[in-house]
């Protein structure tokens, strides 16, 4: 189980980075250049990115009432002084 951790946060930080190093490069070129060949590859690497990234990872979503509840009970909690 610990090894799989170790395999598994590196490789999601390197794809979150490709994702955002992919999309601002995309940007720029879109903003420089406008839509040429290459930035169209930009944009479609960029996308097959935060695609596999949700396929491997899930994306957290929107939470479910259980969840917000289970947050607003532990933001209402006093703190100890």
């Amino acid at each position: 189980m610990q090894q799989e951790k170790w395999v598994w946060g590196p490789l999601r930080l390197i794809i979150g980075m490709l994702q955002m190093a992919l999309a601002v490069s995309a940007a720029v070129r879109v903003l420089l250049a406008g839509l040429d060949e290459m930035a169209w590859i930009l944009i479609g690497a960029a996308t097959v990115s935060t695609l596999l990234s949700r396929v491997l990872y899930g994306g957290g979503g929107v939470p479910r009432p259980s969840q917000l509840e289970t947050r607003q009970d532990e933001t209402e909690r006093p703190r100890p002084q």
